[in-house]
């Protein structure tokens, strides 16, 4: 996880939301409709259907262009260009400006096991997943902290997108929020799209 926190040092330092509005409650935010958990073996059901190496087994964390994301999310994104990061920026309306990361995270694929389980048995509102579009990877969706991990059992290592935590968003609503995890979502379905083959 060195990789996320490296993203949030730097999403914070390069940070210039406008906006004092604070929100101490993460777990308003947690409480929102989460995905069924079923505990059985995270593989259950699972079928493959595509090849996702180009995706999991990049050399690094290059995996989508800005404008592809400005595509995808209808927003326009530049690329920060920061060695050793992929950190994208969108300036939003009433010059909010949103930081949007892309890291890869080297696991085994038992941590990626261990991981999926947590997530399908959490009770507490702060953890979600779901399966992905393409029906055979899940996205793991960890609320207060602001990230969405893609993780395919078949596969070693993961995908992060960091949207930004609650401490990092507090210039943001709580609806702005919610509608930059589903942001989130969407560009992890599309990364899956790309690199499926």
């Amino acid at each position: 996880m060195k990789a996320h926190y490296l993203i949030v040092i730097a999403v914070l330092a390069l940070s210039c939301n406008q906006g004092t509005e604070q929100d101490s409650s993460s777990t308003e935010e947690s409480n929102t409709e989460q995905a069924s958990g079923n505990t059985e073996s995270a593989t259950d059901g699972l079928e493959q259907n595509g090849d996702y190496s180009s995706l999991f087994n990049s050399a690094d964390c290059k995996v989508i262009t800005a404008e592809e994301i400005s595509t995808v999310l209808d927003k326009v994104f530049i690329d920060l260009e920061i060695k050793g990061f992929c950190l994208f920026k969108s300036k939003l309306l009433e010059d909010k400006t949103w930081n949007l990361g892309i890291a890869q995270n080297d696991m085994s694929r038992s941590d990626i096991q261990r991981e999926i389980q947590s997530f399908q048995s959490d009770e507490t509102g702060i953890l979600s997943l779901q399966m992905s579009e393409t029906g055979d990877t899940y996205l793991c969706n960890q609320h207060s902290h602001g990230y969405l991990s893609i993780y395919n059992p078949n596969y070693d290592g993961s995908i992060l997108i960091d949207y930004g935590s609650v401490a990092a968003s507090r210039g943001f609503t709580k609806e702005e929020r919610l509608e930059h995890r589903d942001y989130a979502v969407k560009l992890a379905n599309a990364l899956l799209k790309k690199h499926q083959k």
